[in-house]
């Protein structure tokens, strides 16, 4: 809209003479001022007045295809895992850990690497991670062994893991204050899409080319998150926070508003209210200290727990979900994991039918937010699963399953959705990209242990996942409950 504007206004305001003069959006630029005369403003205040559009967007996009690729890797697994035990003849233990793998080293990697986000910037890390979890999936559709295969898993654990944080700060430090809960609750959206994305790759592909051609096919498809970090410049927070440069800070900003086609007064940056030493933040205590000194101590040991419970949930559903489809659950009509191998096609059709559930599920939260605020509305899905956990018990036929499935997809989305939009939100800027790791650290706990768990309890009790889901969903509810003061993103909007 902004450039079909621009150039309307430069076609009306042309002469006959101008008739051969290049057509540019320059036009509706403010002329360049003395720098002594332009009015200086903090960072906050530049991002406010950047505003939101195509930059805030080409900041994200990077990272909406890194989700996707996350949330793939899921179904991937799912599909694929089965096929694997059969081929390498393995048993419960071994194929518990191949479920597992990757999110233990998400896990890890997520702990580990929780600083460099700060210390190295968003950029950086969030290009190495793209390049590593691309190049990873590749090796791994010529994976020959179990042991080869398990290690490249681990390999693409440790880049998600590093790259999460840093791609989310990325993409929501160019947000202003009103919009950045709507730019970093895109992030959980694509991921339940890349879950979708995943069934559908697997429905096209998994008969003519195998598991190798569904690795190498997602792989493929979400690599291009890679081009989108590389062309974005550095976060202007983390430069005018972290490295002190203003002047790198101005530009950026100054690029952001003339992508978001905003046509405001030039200003410039003021030269205060910068972080003292990179050292300061990537120190536990110094982060202590900040929990302490903004009142956020308890809000995050709440948000922490929120994304364990909410998370084990999540995957072990993911996890429960292909086999409920496949093994007649409902009508009685099991059929042993170890002996089944694959996935009927129309089972994978089904599934990729019902991932859709999730991102839906949290594009309806976004739009319930905006009118009944963040905390009520995560409380109502998290309800909502635990009451729709309920119904399955009176499952009678595959129609009845599909529809449960639907919705308990749907809640369950909606409720991740708590974690990945309060902790940015609660957290100042300096510990933002820190706490946002620790989020997925906790998150991905939870998502270990359902992983590992869930071959060993569908196996022998499978009503057991569905109490366990509703027991969870309940403590989330009590840890939203806990959290006293709505965030300042609802309140401005």
């Amino acid at each position: 809209h902004y450039f079909i504007q621009s150039n309307l206004r430069g076609i009306m305001t042309r002469s006959p003479a101008d008739e051969n003069t290049k057509l540019t959006s320059d036009i509706a630029q403010t002329p360049p001022q003395d720098e002594e005369e332009m009015e200086e403003v903090d960072m906050e205040d530049a991002i406010e007045r950047a505003g939101c559009g195509m930059g805030t967007l080409l900041y994200s996009a990077g990272a909406v295809l890194f989700f996707c690729l996350e949330g793939a890797e899921v179904v991937m697994l799912t599909v694929v895992a089965p096929m694997l035990r059969c081929e390498w003849d393995l048993s419960s233990f071994p194929y518990a850990v191949l479920l597992m793998s990757t999110l233990l080293s998400m896990m890890i990697s997520s702990g580990a690497t929780s600083t460099f986000g700060d210390r190295f910037g968003r950029k950086p890390i969030s290009v190495i991670s793209g390049l590593g979890v691309s190049v990873g999936g590749v090796l791994s559709a010529f994976a020959k062994t179990y042991w080869q295969f398990l290690l490249l898993r681990i390999i693409i654990g440790f880049f998600m893991g590093m790259g999460t944080g840093p791609a989310v700060a990325l993409s929501g430090e160019v947000a202003p204050k009103k919009l950045r809960a709507a730019a970093l609750a895109v992030l959980p959206i694509p991921w339940g899409l890349g879950v979708s994305i995943g069934a559908g790759i697997a429905y096209a592909v998994i008969d003519p080319y195998g598991w190798q051609g569904l690795i190498l096919a997602i792989s493929l498809v979400f690599s291009p998150c890679v081009i989108f970090f590389c062309i974005v410049r550095e976060s202007p927070r983390y430069d005018y926070h972290y490295r002190q440069d203003v002047k790198s800070a101005e530009e950026t900003v100054n690029r952001l508003i003339k992508l978001n086609g905003r046509d405001i007064p030039q200003f410039r940056l003021s030269r205060g209210e910068v972080v003292d030493s990179d050292q300061e933040i990537i120190d536990c205590k110094m982060v202590w200290n900040t929990l302490k000194q903004t009142d956020n101590v308890k809000n995050a040991v709440i948000i922490l727990s929120l994304s364990f419970f909410a998370v084990f949930n999540y995957y072990l559903y993911a996890y429960i979900t292909p086999r409920f489809l496949n093994e007649g659950y409902c009508t009685g009509e099991t059929v042993s994991v170890k002996e089944s191998c694959t996935y009927d096609k129309d089972v994978l059709f089904d599934l990729a039918v019902v991932s859709l559930a999730g991102p839906i599920g949290s594009i309806l939260s976004l739009v319930f937010q905006h009118y009944f605020g963040r905390r009520k509305v995560f409380i109502g899905y998290a309800t909502g699963a635990s009451l729709v956990s309920l119904t399955l018990y009176f499952c009678v036929n595959y129609t009845y399953l599909f529809a449960f499935l639907v919705v308990m997809r749907s809640t369950l989305d909606g409720t991740c959705m708590g974690h990945n939009i309060l902790m940015p939100e609660y957290m100042p800027t300096v510990i933002r990209s820190f706490m946002i790791s620790m989020v997925a650290v906790f998150a991905r706990l939870g998502g270990v242990i359902a992983s590992f768990t869930s071959e060993y309890i569908y196996q022998d009790h499978p009503r057991l996942a569905i109490a366990i889901i509703q027991a969870f969903a309940v403590v989330c509810i009590g840890c939203l409950v806990m959290l006293k003061k709505e965030t300042m993103g609802a309140n401005l909007q």
